[in-house]
């Protein structure tokens, strides 16, 4: 399975700017596209992203940078129950940074993006 989004798109387009190294960056925006597909049901790998209109495809391909993005900002705190930690006098929370779909860490940012698409919906 290839990404929905090339290294050129999140460096240039997208702006992306928290993953530095091409291999880094591609492997991140593949996994980001699987995470992406879970969210959809599917729907992108059912019907092919040639199928989508120019919005759906826009939205899709940010949905997938932003994606990408939340999980190396947050690499070390998905997958656990960490809601906030003190150590001596510093406290930090984490509050509702995250939402948890189909099984999918991810922002609202990029849930709402997606619903934008109709991709994401359960009555397709």
């Amino acid at each position: 399975m290839e990404s929905y989004v090339d290294v050129e798109f999140y460096k240039n387009q997208y702006g992306g700017t928290i993953l530095k190294e091409d291999a880094v960056i591609k492997k991140a925006l593949k996994d980001a596209s699987l995470d992406i597909d879970l969210l959809t049901m599917n729907r992108i790998v059912k019907y092919g992203m040639d199928m989508l209109s120019p919005m759906q495809k826009e939205r899709v391909k940010t949905a997938v940078c932003e994606q990408a993005d939340f999980k190396a900002e947050n690499s070390e705190f998905l997958g656990t129950d960490i809601k906030s930690y003190k150590a001596g006098d510093l406290t930090i929370s984490f509050g509702n940074t995250h939402t948890t779909v189909n099984g999918v860490q991810t922002t609202e940012r990029v849930i709402v993006m997606l619903r934008q698409t109709g991709l994401s919906t359960r009555r397709l």
